[in-house]
């Protein structure tokens, strides 16, 4: 009976670390963000303004522009419009 057990704990660790090895194994991709085309802000342009203009949702061009506060934007600063984003 004892040789059962431990039979069942061997088969046990062993799928135990088949599954840890798998889950270390897997590779992760980072996603590489790219901004392929960039304009500057003119007077009175908004996110959604600009959004629109290029025909995307504005929570699209907010993925092409994570860090922008679309309140505080200012003439001549540059913003993505087309791209990669992650």
């Amino acid at each position: 009976m004892a040789t059962n057990s431990f039979c069942m704990i061997n088969k046990s660790l062993l799928a135990f670390s088949f599954i840890l090895l798998m889950i270390s194994g897997a590779e992760s991709t980072a996603c590489v963000q790219t901004c392929d085309s960039a304009i500057q802000v003119k007077k009175k342009d908004t996110c959604n303004q600009v959004a629109a203009t290029y025909g995307m949702t504005p929570n699209k061009f907010l993925s092409f522009n994570p860090n922008l506060p679309c309140r505080h934007l200012f003439i001549g600063q540059w913003i993505c419009v087309a791209g990669t984003a992650c």
